[in-house]
């Protein structure tokens, strides 16, 4: 099934499922999802989606973030960052054999700015 597959759904039913113990790429994605855990966060999160991500586009961050994770709890540590580009891992627009990734800065000024709060 796996060499016949035409979407990324199929092959996941054929390969990635079964290898993680689910019985479709359905439960597959709702038992990897990372929804199943955000609520629980207690520090600080930073997040990155990008708009053009196949797999987890920034729209289904966003609407999670603000109407499941955070809708009621004022003090909530999740902060989402969406940008155009960036694909699933992020590289984009520099591409994988770049010198400096522009996550990894956005990350390092985070943390920077969360460092310099004061209590």
């Amino acid at each position: 099934r796996a060499k016949t597959a035409r979407s990324m759904a199929e092959f996941d039913d054929a390969v990635i499922a079964p290898m993680m113990g689910c019985t479709s790429s359905a439960h597959y994605y709702e038992s990897a999802s990372a929804s199943n855990v955000l609520h629980a966060v207690r520090v600080p999160l930073l997040l990155v989606s990008a708009e053009n991500d196949p797999i987890a586009p920034a729209a289904i961050a966003a609407a999670f973030v603000a109407e499941d994770a955070c809708m009621h709890d004022p003090l909530c540590p999740l902060a989402l960052v969406t940008t155009k580009q960036g694909g699933h891992s992020m590289v984009w627009p520099e591409g994988l054999w770049a010198e400096r990734s522009w996550s990894c800065r956005l990350l390092s000024e985070w943390a920077t700015a969360l460092t310099s709060l004061k209590p």
